[in-house]
């Protein structure tokens, strides 16, 4: 920052040199907030999906166009670009948390419908009510097994 002429106290910012040499650029990525996400339940429904963090695994078995819902039920919802970054979501809140809040979780591969409507296509359950039918490229998972947390 250099002093700004006549202005005392003021500062103007100066641009720094570029290091040649180096790659001091980073790419930017947008990420996307429209769209249908690579998404193929029937195939993930046939095994059990296991997330594993370190030593321990969260086990997940896959319902496909279902949805956990009843009064309080999601217990956090984020954008996921995957459903195992949905299914991991989950498994590492309980991690954090030290023991299994995070009982399921909603994934809805549709963003164009889910993001405006909901804020989010990945949903934390809390508990898992009766599963109701989702119209949507979607799927409920809900936690198989889990590791033993020692207090």
């Amino acid at each position: 920052m250099t002093p700004t002429a006549g202005v005392p106290g003021s500062t103007t910012p100066t641009a720094t040199p570029e290091v040649q040499g180096t790659e001091a650029s980073a790419a930017s990525i947008k990420v996307p907030t429209r769209g249908i996400l690579d998404f193929d339940c029937g195939r993930i429904s046939m095994n059990r999906q296991v997330v594993t963090l370190g030593t321990s695994s969260w086990g997940f078995d896959v319902n496909c166009m279902m949805n956990y819902i009843g009064p309080g039920v999601d217990i956090a919802g984020m954008t996921a670009y995957s459903f195992d970054d949905c299914i991991g979501a989950c498994a590492v809140f309980n991690q954090f948390a030290r023991n299994n809040t995070c009982l399921g979780v909603f994934f809805n591969a549709n963003l164009t419908t889910s993001l405006p409507m909901h804020h989010g296509n990945c949903f934390l359950k809390a508990y898992l009510p009766q599963m109701s039918p989702e119209q949507d490229l979607a799927a409920a998972a809900s936690l198989a097994y889990s590791p033993q947390f020692i207090m």
